[in-house]
Parts: C-alpha cells; sequence; structure tokens
C-alpha cells in the first residue's frame, strides 16, 4: 500500500469534536429569556434590555447567542415546581414518613407561624 493511501484511510478513521466554536447563527436568546425585554417600533428599530445584572436592566447591543444567565420563558419555573409539589414528612415519633398535598403544607407552616 503506498504511502499516501495508508494515510489517506487513516485521515477517514477520525473524528473531530468541535465544542464551543464560533456561532454564526441563531436565535435571539434575550427574546426567549425570562430576564430580557424586546421592543420593535413600527420603523423596525429593535431595542433590547436585560435584567439579569442586579436586577438593574442593561441594553443590550448586540446579537446575544449564548448567555450563562439564561432562563427559558417557556420552562416551568422552581416557583410553579414547589407550588404543586407534594411534600414528605417525617414523624419521629411514631417514625411514620409520608406524602401530604401542598394545601396541608401551607396550612401546616401558616399554624407553626
Amino acid at each position: 500500500m503506498a504511502l499516501h493511501e495508508e494515510l489517506t484511510a487513516k485521515a477517514q478513521k477520525i473524528s473531530i469534536k468541535v465544542q464551543d466554536g464560533t456561532v454564526s447563527a441563531g436565535p435571539l436568546l434575550c427574546g426567549s429569556c425570562t430576564r430580557g425585554l424586546v421592543r420593535k417600533s413600527e420603523e423596525g428599530k429593535q431595542t433590547v434590555m436585560c435584567a439579569w445584572a442586579y436586577n438593574s436592566p442593561v441594553y443590550i447591543k448586540e446579537k446575544i447567542v449564548q448567555c450563562t444567565g439564561y432562563r427559558n420563558r417557556a420552562a416551568p419555573s422552581l416557583e410553579s415546581f414547589e407550588e404543586i409539589a407534594w411534600q414528605i414528612i417525617t414523624n419521629k415519633r411514631e417514625g411514620s414518613l409520608g406524602f401530604i398535598d401542598p394545601q396541608e403544607w401551607r396550612r401546616r407552616i401558616k399554624d407553626e407561624k
């Protein structure tokens, strides 16, 4: 086998994985973020603000496609999960363990205060 054929065969077996490459296109991230505010005027001018930085809105002047503070507006929040979650209650005296519904949990918390 010639050297060229051998190198070509080896090159075909190599797989390359690229991470954190340059993002060339994608949707405007701020538009689907819970902290983003996107406004468009009739003339098509767009203003983007972000409330992630210490709850003080910051104007965004470029198209953001990756952000560490991103929170998907379509995904349920932690608070909404806590609202519907069943709580596990332990009774140390009786040694019992069980679930109670959210309304009962809120009533017990209110009674303790």
